[in-house]
């Protein structure tokens, strides 16, 4: 007796610089048969989600090499960087539930094995 095995594509993709106007999930996955599942994982570390206060920080884009000067020492600049993370982990979920893919987060020096036993359960 042979098993049915499945094929899962995972979607690998850098968002963190992303916008709701630059990702469109659906083309891509209209490239994939029918047959495969497709799913995202959006791994992240915790340095991602909030800013340390520790004064004037250069930040640069890795993509347009723009530099900015940060002052993390102001609580509403680390509150607006928190606020932006949060709705970009939202924005995330939401382009991804529209287009019909699973997906999960993965954070860094976390344990993965649950939160993707969960995603594989799930479908």
């Amino acid at each position: 007796m042979l098993a049915k095995w499945a094929l899962v594509v995972v979607f690998v993709r850098k968002w963190s610089d992303a916008n709701r106007d630059a990702i469109e999930v659906k083309p891509a996955r209209g490239a994939v048969p029918s047959a495969l599942n497709m799913v995202a994982l959006h791994i992240y570390d915790q340095r991602e989600t909030r800013l340390p206060a520790v004064g004037l920080i250069r930040m640069v884009n890795a993509e347009t090499g723009l530099e900015r000067w940060i002052d993390t020492s102001r609580r509403k600049v680390r509150e607006s960087y928190a606020m932006k993370w949060e709705s970009h982990v939202e924005m995330m979920k939401e382009i991804f539930t529209r287009a019909g893919v699973d997906s999960v987060s993965l954070q860094t020096g976390e344990d993965y094995v649950k939160p993707l036993m969960w995603l594989f359960k799930k479908r």
